[in-house]
């Protein structure tokens, strides 16, 4: 956990816009597994409704991430209200932390929209419009290289922990800064040099544990909105 910076709960925070659902679009040409978060990790989580350990086929979506359970039932218990396991979710998101996060359409290159994607075997590819999705689907090697730069190793907003967006940033010396919200690009001016130290720990921690799993040639860490 960084330290300096606040721990996201699940009291209907304004800076975050719940997205849960269960519809989950095919998936055409799917990318293999990320690595960053492989079956060994998912072996480690736990369920937020029973405590036991989860199964891969069991899961639903709060906020643009995936929520493992153990059951059918222990996911249709977490849907019709999430707030109660809030304990147990953080737990998990904490155990399946990944060391990267898409923040670009590989099709237009412009932010993602967290409702808008394609399911993947471990996670989900994401668009910024469903035109993009189709183009995806129809000529996925057209945009490999979009792919490629869709990714950043800023996997938390720049004040808080929540998902950071492409759309609100700030630039720094070494980069854009993310965040999930205008509110926290607002608090990271309150106390710039805190925020940015955990931000740039956070990249470098997560471009390491990238290139230990795939070799030094990493994605771009920078994505550009």
């Amino acid at each position: 956990m960084l330290t300096g910076r606040c721990r996201l709960r699940l009291s209907r925070p304004l800076c975050v816009v719940a997205l849960l659902t269960t519809a989950v679009a095919p998936a055409a040409a799917l990318e293999p597994p990320d690595a960053s978060r492989p079956p060994v990790r998912l072996a480690e989580a736990r369920c937020p409704v029973t405590g036991e350990p989860v199964v891969a086929e069991h899961h639903t979506r709060l906020r643009g991430r995936r929520v493992y359970c153990a059951t059918a039932a222990a996911c249709d218990a977490f849907q019709r209200d999430p707030y109660a396991y809030q304990d147990g979710l953080l737990k998990q998101w904490e155990v399946l932390r990944p060391v990267r996060v898409q923040l670009l359409c590989p099709v237009t290159g412009k932010p993602v929209r967290r409702d808008v994607f394609l399911a993947r075997h471990w996670d989900e590819l994401y668009f910024a419009s469903d035109e993009a999705r189709e183009a995806w689907r129809k000529h996925p090697d057209r945009y490999r290289d979009g792919l490629a730069r869709a990714w950043s190793f800023q996997t938390t907003c720049g004040t808080c922990e929540a998902l950071p967006r492409a759309d609100v940033s700030v630039q720094v010396a070494s980069g854009p800064v993310y965040f999930c919200c205008p509110g926290c690009r607002a608090a990271f001016e309150g106390d710039r040099a805190a925020f940015l130290k955990d931000v740039t720990r956070e990249k470098q921690a997560n471009q390491q544990a990238w290139e230990r799993a795939h070799g030094p040639r990493a994605p771009t860490s920078k994505p550009t909105p």
